[in-house]
């Protein structure tokens, strides 16, 4: 009896690398292509038991391939298992356009892919994980992305309207994002996650391509650049659960900005005063704190070199958020001891990417 074959499509190699090594280690034939047109020359005999896809394609994207298949092989298609994202509009067009199950890649994706592969072909016993692939294999695939992503990336800083080097920067990311999450790398694929998310807002103009929000990617670029040259596994824990305290005398911007964070999974105190700030700073150190400027009882900088000097918060990441955005505050945000600088209103996944960034570099001993 000859072995079930799974048919996987994935234009990124470290995507295939970890997808791969978890259908062949539930005992499947594993025949891997780079594009939808390769793969639909596959469903020939033998046809597989099930197609694992990647949405994200070069030439027909995996939504077409979807439809493709239902036509082409109406009655007898494999099920499709979309490998992991984070876009839920992508999501649900997938599901639409007659996908089995679109893996969700907060949610165990891997052991989910097994599980699915095990019971479609049918096998016995139970389904394992299989180790994974060693750093040596996936952390160039890994750099490769980076890579490519400032390539992008200068591309747009010179023009904003470069749609080529827009669609590339949310191709690579989203590699780079799968990558790292299945590589178990927890804090690196947290950042790479938000700034997939950051770039699928710039593409769908829900944020606006401004300089803070390049300059954040850029800065997230080289620290996942320096990570991945100096890679120790798991040394980069994840941010979520953080405690972040934000400081604004506006009920209404305390809220956004903390829905916004949490959406990242961390925690969040608010205080509307000075005085309510320092005590909350002093039960307890936070990882970072967001500093209004045009407060009561004294200014934001005032505050920021007062909390400097609590026990615990001396090299805290301390990030400005106001509309008084002339050089003349951020030369004083500096010179007070802020590190970074949000103009309101904010683009609130630029704002998770931030936080996120500097918690790790403060971590790494970059405040």
């Amino acid at each position: 009896m000859s072995q079930p074959r799974a048919l996987l499509i994935a234009d990124s190699p470290g995507l295939a690398l970890f997808a791969g090594n978890v259908l062949a280690g539930v005992g499947l034939e594993v025949t891997h292509v780079r594009d939808a047109e390769s793969g639909l020359a596959q469903l020939r005999t033998p046809q597989p038991v099930l197609v694992a896809l990647d949405l994200l394609l070069p030439g027909m994207n995996g939504i077409e391939f979807i439809r493709n298949l239902r036509v082409q092989r109406a009655g007898a298609t494999p099920p499709v298992i979309v490998l992991p994202l984070i876009d839920g509009e992508l999501a649900a067009a997938a599901t639409a356009a007659g996908a089995a199950r679109v893996l969700m890649r907060d949610s165990d994706p891997l052991r989910t892919l097994a599980l699915l592969a095990h019971t479609q072909a049918r096998l016995t016993g139970q389904p394992s994980l299989p180790a994974p692939p060693p750093p040596s294999a996936w952390v160039p695939c890994a750099q490769e992305h980076v890579f490519a992503l400032h390539d992008a990336l200068h591309s747009l800083t010179r023009d904003p309207n470069d749609i080529p080097a827009l669609r590339t920067l949310n191709a690579e990311s989203h590699r780079l994002a799968e990558v790292l999450s299945f590589a178990g790398e927890l804090g690196l694929s947290e950042l790479a996650t938000a700034m997939e998310a950051l770039l699928l807002g710039l593409r769908s103009m829900e944020t606006q391509i401004t300089r803070p929000a390049l300059v954040a990617l850029g800065q997230t670029l080289d620290f996942l650049s320096t990570r991945l040259e100096n890679h120790v596994p798991g040394e980069i824990r994840a941010a979520s659960g953080s405690r972040v305290l934000i400081v604004d005398d506006e009920a209404n911007v305390c809220h956004l900005v903390s829905a916004a964070l949490a959406t990242a999974g961390l925690k969040t105190h608010t205080a509307d005063s000075p005085s309510a700030c320092l005590t909350a700073a002093g039960t307890g150190p936070f990882e970072l704190v967001i500093l209004d400027i045009g407060l009561p009882e004294m200014t934001g900088f005032d505050l920021c070199t007062r909390i400097r000097s609590i026990p615990g918060h001396e090299r805290v990441p301390i990030l400005f958020l106001t509309g008084l955005s002339s050089f003349q505050n951020r030369a004083k945000s500096v010179l007070t001891g802020g590190n970074d600088f949000i103009p309101k209103p904010f683009a609130p996944l630029e704002l998770v990417l931030k936080v996120l960034l500097w918690i790790q570099l403060s971590r790494a001993g970059k405040v």
